[in-house]
């Protein structure tokens, strides 16, 4: 597992989908300068032919640790979008060249295809587009999808979180050793 500084939370820990960093989470929390520890997963999705980053996470949590600015959401408005992806368990947030790739309206359906681990294959699983996502913390600046975590987990047969985001009480360069130390002990 590697933790760093990051653009989107104060300190990302990265993990593997075979060695989760969300595991830690609770030990992660308890390090003296950590303010906020939120899981979320990060896993591939097929839209048609094209794999693209997935990110599932708990819509009512992931302020916590990380900032969620209006301009991350093609409404504009972070907290109505993440209460329409609370409220909606299928919801999706899609880029916009996803959009019009699919010619895409509000509450249509897409299926996604996510690997399951029960056979390592990729299954189609039905989705409902609710908004367009910009930016995301540690996502990359093409196309990407967020979804709820739950909802991944129960088509993927893991609720593992292989990224763990944190916000810091103080200078996350001071807080970064500790972080690592604990990481090391943990390995």
């Amino acid at each position: 597992m590697d933790a760093e500084l990051t653009n989107g939370a104060d300190i990302t820990v990265t993990g593997s989908t075979s060695n989760p960093s969300g595991q830690l989470a609770g030990q992660l929390a308890s390090i003296d300068g950590v303010g906020a520890v939120v899981p979320m997963q990060h896993r591939l999705a097929y839209v048609g032919a094209d794999l693209q980053d997935l990110y599932g996470i708990d819509p009512a949590a992931i302020a916590n640790a990380t900032t969620m600015s209006n301009a991350y959401f093609g409404s504009g408005d972070a907290s109505a979008t993440l209460a329409a992806l609370r409220s909606t368990p299928d919801g999706v947030l899609l880029s916009e060249e996803t959009v019009a790739d699919f010619q895409l309206q509000p509450n249509d359906m897409i299926n996604l295809r996510l690997q399951s681990v029960s056979d390592h294959q990729y299954h189609a699983v039905p989705f409902r587009f609710i908004g367009v996502v910009r930016e995301f913390p540690t996502a990359p600046s093409d196309s990407f999808i967020v979804a709820n975590a739950d909802y991944v987990a129960k088509w993927t047969g893991s609720a593992a979180a292989e990224v763990v985001l944190i916000r810091t009480t103080e200078d996350p360069a001071k807080v970064l050793p500790r972080l690592a130390a604990a990481l090391y002990v943990a390995a």
